[in-house]
Formats: structure tokens, sequence, C-alpha cells
């Protein structure tokens, strides 16, 4: 499920598309700016969702040793060499 917004104070009329997990970010950042008294920023809350989904994308990856590369001893010197 994904939901489509469009706000005239984007630059353009281009649509964000964000994804469930993002849309839940979404609703959350902006609920704080409420209960904090700030003023609504459409945009930051998209970009905080967007950026704080992928960072639970990334760990559920690492958790499920998806995604991962492993370098033996003789590599990591060569790196740190810049072989």
């Amino acid at each position: 499920m994904e939901i489509a917004l469009t706000n005239a104070d984007f630059e353009s009329d281009e649509e964000v598309n964000l994804t469930r997990d993002e849309i839940k970010i979404f609703a959350q950042e902006i609920a704080e700016m409420v209960l904090k008294g700030k003023a609504i920023d459409i945009k930051k809350a998209i970009h905080n969702a967007k950026y704080l989904a992928e960072i639970d994308r990334r760990t559920a990856n690492v958790e499920a040793g998806k995604n991962l590369k492993t370098f033996t001893l003789e590599e990591l010197e060569n790196l740190r060499n810049g072989i």
C-alpha cells in the first residue's frame, strides 16, 4: 500500500510516494510536531520518514544477515594499505 501526496509548498507538483512503513513514521513525525507546538513541516516529515524507514530496513537486513560483506585479514590489510 502506498500513498501519494502533493503539496503547493513543494518546488514542483511532483508526487511523493510513501510505503506503509514510511506512512507510519510520517504520522509519528506530524504528531510529534503537533505535540511540541511546532509548525507542521510536511517536507521535513516526509524526509524524516524516508530516512528513518531506510535505517529500519538496513538494520533489519543486518540482523537477518543479509547484504553483509566479510573480509579476510589479508583483504583488510590490503584495504588499509591501498592495494
